[in-house]
């Protein structure tokens, strides 16, 4: 809206009208535009008619190009619990984006003469972008994505990475490394400092292996222990009491926890009475 001057003569104004352009109109040419002065005495005036003076070129596709595995180790020799870092680089010139995902590998890639190559998926992790752009020119993205190693891969060597850029225009871009990772038997370094159990009337901090009567009384088994691997793991315990006749009496559940470089942890763990000692 807009206001004007009294005024006893004629005189001349001027007002800019902003039109945002919104996908509610189709890309095209010839289009028309007019003008109107509304809500004043005796009517509304119209301007003149502008023929064939608008075209709408609709919003630029985005495009990419030289996605790639830029780093990973290689070799990469890795323990369960262990975590591998890849990183990949595009470039992008275009809008504004969202939606497009890198999807990570650990596998074996195999090679046909007649149909691209295929690749046996192990262990993989979805990254989903951050929306990035517009850029009107060819500007490189980096982005970090990690591969938990877990026990769902067998101890080995000769393993493969690939990696893939998904939900952008065109076909999927692909990186492949091959046989850079090597997975290890061995488990994270740690170790148990100290068994004890807790029981009245035996006493406190009892040192393992001992024996205690089983009198209906609840006692705690304790554990403390370290990690030794110079990196952080996750560490868990597991107690089980079993009578002289090997027969399992208590389990409680493993208790999972991070545990930082060279950290020290101790548990105690309830144990219902039992009835053997």
């Amino acid at each position: 809206s807009f206001s004007v001057p009294q005024s006893a003569d004629w005189e001349s104004f001027e007002k800019s009208v902003d039109i945002i352009i919104t996908s509610a109109i189709s890309p095209g040419s010839g289009y028309d535009l007019y003008c109107k002065i509304m809500g004043i005495t005796g009517g509304d005036v119209l301007t003149e008619f502008l023929e064939n003076v608008i075209t709408i070129t609709g919003i630029t596709e985005g495009e990419f190009k030289n996605f790639s595995i830029s780093w990973s180790p290689d070799p990469a020799v890795l323990n369960y619990g262990d975590k591998l870092t890849v990183t990949h680089h595009f470039d992008y010139r275009g809008p504004r984006y969202t939606g497009a995902d890198i999807r990570t590998a650990i596998g074996n890639r195999h090679y046909l003469p007649i149909i691209p190559d295929w690749f046996d998926e192990i262990l993989y992790t979805i990254a989903h972008l951050e929306p990035f752009g517009p850029n009107e020119d060819w500007m490189g993205y980096d982005v970090d994505v990690d591969i938990l190693i877990t026990t769902a891969i067998s101890p080995g060597t000769d393993y493969d990475l690939y990696s893939k850029l998904t939900d952008v225009p065109g076909a999927d871009r692909y990186d492949y490394k091959d046989d850079i990772i090597e997975i290890v038997e061995a488990p994270p370094a740690g170790s148990i400092i100290s068994k004890f159990i807790n029981k009245v009337p035996e006493g406190w901090r009892i040192p393992i292996p001992t024996e205690v009567k089983a009198d209906n009384n609840t006692f705690e088994v304790g554990i403390r222990y370290r990690n030794y691997s110079g990196r952080t793991v996750t560490g868990g315990c597991k107690v089980e009491v079993r009578d002289p006749n090997g027969i399992l009496r208590a389990s409680p559940p493993v208790d999972w926890t991070g545990m930082s470089q060279n950290e020290e942890l101790e548990k105690q763990y309830n144990i219902c009475p039992v009835d053997k000692p």
